[in-house]
């Protein structure tokens, strides 16, 4: 998003003019008279600037900003976040002994040089600097936001301030201690701490990559060692919550071999801030069957959750997972009928991958597959019935050493499979899969595309395997 931050100080300044890329557009602040801005006085500067941000998913949360605050009645993000709003809020306050804001900027990082203070830790973080009383003539008076990268100040005393512009498998946390690491490398063995980095790793790309959403498709919980589960639960919450990022969950085969079932989890997961698990209709085989659904002008998304249950019931016949139950597929199927119009996007996400992740000689993109997929060996028609509902994306976990994508071509249309790869130090990683790593997705409405791309533990601290799945509403091949 570009978008700019002006501001207004009592004197005429020199204008300056630097874009800040952030999602997509450019950040303008600016600063004026009250002939021209119902926000300005011109004797009572600017002390104290933030952003407020709300989800518009969740009730009660709210963009309210609180006595003695004002708030520029802009969304930041100017209607293009799904789920979020954000606004900014500032206020002034007489006195003698006040500081007041003289310089704003707009960065993930600290700006250069000394004095910078963090207004408040926001996907369009705000720096400030300072003056006392002897500074008086450069404090900010008001602040407006004009959006294009295009954009031009025309007001006279108003200044242009520089500006600088997810998916999760298998985090296997444990609830009640640190957790252990696993398929390390050799000089991490002895200091590893499995629970804190796997954190610190999901905070980082969290923090690079400001998703709309969050998926987390199963065994977010190693259930082995976690004789506290809620605590876990809570583990994985914390950094979306503290992010105001919505998030969804599905549960793997570990999740509920603790002291909590599944059942109870998702209890607990769907009255947890900003979450939208849902543990859907009781009629349905399994625990997190549910549909949700964003949408714009021009089409919807539709993302598919579905329990995939854990260890065949059939084991002497079909050794291995278990499969998608027929009342899944049957309750999938009428729900992409009421839902979906050819023009959508639709989208599942599963934990045990399908049995068509099996095969050996699909078109494979965007990473490898180091392990036989432990697809379950009875096929119960699932891959089918999304063809059929014109889904173009399967994503799948469990499987820790594969992270690519393949293209299914055997059905009504072509379906991409792909892998998320693991992403917790608790989990295996097994012999020359290296870095753990996340899976983020990029799905545009507007041009009916998918891109997807992951993000290391450590390595390349960039984008890594970018890959178009979809063009324009076709498969990329």
């Amino acid at each position: 998003m570009y978008l700019r931050l002006l501001m207004s100080r009592k004197s005429l300044l020199k204008p300056l003019l630097v874009i800040l890329l952030y999602l997509g557009w450019v950040l303008y602040f600016s600063q004026a008279p009250v002939s021209v801005n119902p926000h300005f006085h011109n004797d009572v500067p600017i002390t104290d600037i933030r952003i407020v941000k709300c989800c518009r998913l969740i009730p009660f949360s709210s963009c309210s900003t609180g006595k003695g605050w004002e708030r520029l009645d802009k969304d930041v993000y100017l209607g293009t976040k799904w789920f979020n709003r954000a606004f900014i809020a500032f206020r002034r306050q007489k006195s003698d002994k006040e500081s007041f804001i003289d310089q704003i900027r707009v960065s993930r990082i600290e700006p250069r040089g000394d004095g910078w203070i963090a207004a408040q830790s926001s996907d369009a973080q705000l720096w400030t600097k300072r003056t006392d009383r002897a500074g008086l003539a450069n404090a900010i008076t008001a602040i407006d936001l004009l959006f294009g990268a295009d954009a031009v100040e025309v007001r006279q005393n108003w200044e242009l301030a520089p500006t600088n512009s997810l998916y999760s498998a298998n985090l296997h946390l444990s609830g009640g201690n640190l957790g252990r690491c696993r398929d390390v490398e050799e000089d991490q063995q002895n200091t590893c701490e499995a629970d804190p980095q796997t954190l610190e790793f999901v905070a980082r790309v969290l923090d690079a990559e400001l998703p709309d959403l969050v998926v987390l498709t199963g065994d977010q919980v190693n259930g082995e060692t976690s004789p506290d589960v809620q605590s876990a639960l809570f583990k994985f919450a914390e950094p979306l919550i503290a992010r105001s990022i919505p998030y969804v969950t599905i549960f793997g085969n570990h999740d509920d071999e603790g002291n909590l079932s599944r059942a109870e989890q998702m209890g607990i997961i769907e009255k947890l801030p900003f979450s939208l698990s849902q543990a859907g209709p009781a009629s349905v085989d399994g625990v997190g069957n549910y549909i949700q659904t964003i949408t714009n002008h021009n089409a919807s998304l539709h993302f598919y959750f579905l329990d995939a249950h854990k260890y065949s019931p059939d084991e002497s016949h079909y050794p291995g997972y278990a499969w998608l139950k027929e009342s899944q597929i049957s309750w999938f199927s009428e729900e992409a009928q009421s839902h979906s119009v050819a023009k959508d996007l639709n989208v599942v996400f599963i934990h045990i991958p399908l049995p068509e992740y099996r095969a050996h000689s699909r078109m494979v993109v965007g990473g490898v597959n180091l392990e036989p997929s432990t697809a379950p060996t009875y096929n119960s028609g699932a891959l089918k019935a999304f063809a059929a509902a014109n889904v173009s994306l399967v994503v799948a976990g469990h499987d820790h050493a594969n992270d690519a994508c393949l293209l299914e071509s055997s059905y009504d249309q072509e379906v991409w499979l792909c892998y998320g790869g693991g992403s917790g130090l608790g989990g295996y990683m097994g012999k020359g899969a290296g870095a753990r790593k996340l899976r983020i997705f990029e799905f545009d409405l507007t041009e009916m595309n998918i891109r997807t791309w992951k993000r290391l533990e450590y390595g390349d601290m960039g984008r890594v395997d970018v890959v178009d799945l979809l063009h324009k509403g076709k498969v990329v091949t």
